[in-house]
C-alpha cells in the first residue's frame, strides 16, 4: 500500500521488517534459544496479518515490542553463553587437576613398590582427592606442593630399616596428614581409625591390613 517504506530506512513498516528479518537471519531453530526466538517472531507477524487496519501505528507498536523482546533474549543468550563457558573452564580445570594428581599418585607407587596395604589406600583414596582439591583451590601451590611432599613422605618412611625411626618421621608428618584425611571428608574416630592403621602398617613387623573403616569409600564425589 505504501511504496515508501522500501525507499525510506525510518518508514515503520520497514524498521519491523528489518528487525524480523534480524531475528531470522542465520536462525536455523535448532538451540531452544533459536526457537523461542522464530516463535516470538512468527506470533508478531500472526499480530500484524490479525490487526492492521492500514494504519501504520500497528507497526510502530509491534516493531518496538519485538525490539525489546530481542533486546531481552540477546541478554540471556549472553548470560548463558558466559555460564556455559565458565563451566567448560571449571570442567577442564578439574580434569586437569584429576589428571595432575593420578601423575603424582603413579610417581609416589613407582618410587615406592610393595607398599603396605594402609598406605597405599591412604594414598589411593584420601590423598588423590586432596591433592585434586588443592590444585583447583591453591592459587599460589603452596599448599598443593606441601600435600604432594607429604604423600611422598609417607609413602618413603615404609622402606627405612629402623622402626623407631619410622615411629618419629610419622610423628612429625602427622600434622600435614590430618589436613588431608579432613578434606575427603574423613573427621573425628574415622580419621583416628585411618591414623592407627597408618601407624600400625609402619611400626609393625610386616604389613599391617588396614581395617574396614580405612579401607571403606568415603571421599565425598567430586562435581
Amino acid at each position: 500500500l505504501d511504496r515508501r517504506m522500501f525507499l525510506q530506512k525510518t518508514h515503520p513498516a520497514r524498521r519491523l521488517l528489518n528487525v524480523l528479518a534480524e531475528a531470522f537471519e542465520g536462525n536455523a531453530g535448532q538451540a531452544p534459544q533459536e526457537r523461542e526466538l522464530m516463535t516470538r517472531a512468527e506470533t508478531t507477524i500472526d499480530r500484524l496479518v490479525a490487526e492492521f487496519n492500514e494504519d501504520i501505528a500497528i507497526f510502530e507498536t509491534l516493531e518496538q515490542e519485538f525490539r525489546e523482546f530481542i533486546e531481552q533474549h540477546r541478554r540471556r543468550a549472553a548470560i548463558s553463553e558466559r555460564r556455559a563457558a565458565e563451566a567448560q573452564r571449571g570442567k577442564e580445570r578439574l580434569d586437569h587437576a584429576r589428571a595432575t594428581s593420578m601423575e603424582s599418585l603413579r610417581d609416589v607407587l613407582e618410587k615406592n613398590p610393595d607398599l603396605p596395604p594402609a598406605i597405599d589406600a591412604f594414598l589411593r583414596r584420601y590423598w588423590t582427592h586432596h591433592l585434586t582439591l588443592s590444585a583447583l583451590r591453591d592459587e599460589s601451590g603452596d599448599q598443593h606442593a606441601e600435600a604432594v611432599s607429604t604423600g611422598n613422605s609417607l609413602a618413603a618412611l615404609a622402606h627405612l630399616d629402623s622402626a623407631d625411626g619410622r615411629r618419629e618421621q610419622f610423628e612429625l608428618i602427622r600434622p600435614q596428614i590430618i589436613p588431608i584425611l579432613h578434606s575427603a571428608g574423613c573427621t573425628g574416630s574415622a580419621a583416628d581409625e585411618v591414623l592407627k592403621s597408618l601407624q600400625r602398617a609402619l611400626i609393625m613387623e610386616g604389613d599391617a591390613e588396614p581395617t574396614p573403616e580405612v579401607v571403606a569409600e568415603t571421599v565425598t564425589t567430586l562435581e
